[in-house]
């Protein structure tokens, strides 16, 4: 996020990835609810991401855990290395593994 010597601009980058995040979500959502087969990783991915940058790691975690299980089941490959890798992350920053 940011690199600012204050908290200002890590707040100001932290914002707009949440807005950026919460325009994929609709997009995400309206895609998934109509394949989810196709989609539904990806909408997770996006959830988990703003669960995440919110600090609901719980949530955040779960999500990934999800979007990991649901990328598996339908074939992408990309997406499940993704997932695991971004649920990694979530649990070394929470401190768990």
């Amino acid at each position: 996020m940011g690199t600012g010597s204050t908290g200002a601009a890590a707040d100001t980058d932290k914002e707009t990835y949440l807005r950026a995040l919460h325009t994929n979500q609709d997009k995400a959502r309206s895609w998934a609810d109509n394949c989810p087969e196709n989609f539904l990783a990806r909408h997770q991915l996006v959830e988990a991401e703003i669960a995440r940058v919110t600090g609901d790691f719980g949530k955040a975690c779960r999500l990934f855990d999800e979007a990991i299980h649901s990328a598996e089941q339908n074939g992408f490959i990309f997406l499940a290395a993704l997932a695991n890798e971004l649920a990694a992350k979530c649990y070394l920053a929470q401190g768990t593994i």
